[in-house]
């Protein structure tokens, strides 16, 4: 039997965070059955309570991007990044100083920061377009990606 509290997260999971029947009983431990048998019994929905997650979520999705967007630290990053390689020379100091790890570092933050605020906005645009995203976890590939890389290295100084 699954208690009131667990059919509330049931619901607001496929509602508002637009997530299928199988993510769902992943994230929740229960069998994609009861979350079908949940979804299917119309009493067990809280109308008010799905009203509510929505306009919160919304409502901090539209928060977040009006901080990002206003965020006035990123443009002068960037600019101070690029004015670092206006010529073959600087580039040249800079990746002597800094390595290339810096720099990557530096370009994926700020790229990371452009992906966020056009996916919150598309969130809050078109949020049915975001029911069936799967984010992969390619961490372990990366750190694979990342041994070999340095033992390649390694392997070439040597």
């Amino acid at each position: 039997m699954i208690d009131t509290d667990t059919k509330k997260k049931i619901w607001y999971l496929h509602t508002v965070k637009k997530m299928n029947n199988t993510k769902i009983s992943q994230q929740l431990g229960v069998s994609r059955g009861s979350v079908i048998k949940v979804l299917k019994d119309e009493s067990t929905v809280n109308e008010q309570f799905l009203k509510d997650a929505e306009r919160i979520e919304r409502k901090a999705n539209e928060s977040l991007l009006q901080m990002l967007q206003n965020d006035n630290r990123i443009p002068s990053i960037l600019s101070k990044v690029l004015n670092k390689f206006d010529n073959d020379e600087s580039l040249d100091k800079e990746i002597e100083k800094f390595g290339l790890k810096s720099l990557g570092t530096i370009i994926g933050i700020i790229s990371d920061k452009v992906i966020k605020a056009s996916e919150l906005s598309a969130r809050i645009e078109r949020p049915e377009s975001f029911s069936q995203v799967t984010i992969i976890n390619d961490a372990d590939e990366v750190a694979k990606y990342k041994e070999q890389s340095e033992a390649d290295s390694e392997t070439i100084v040597n």
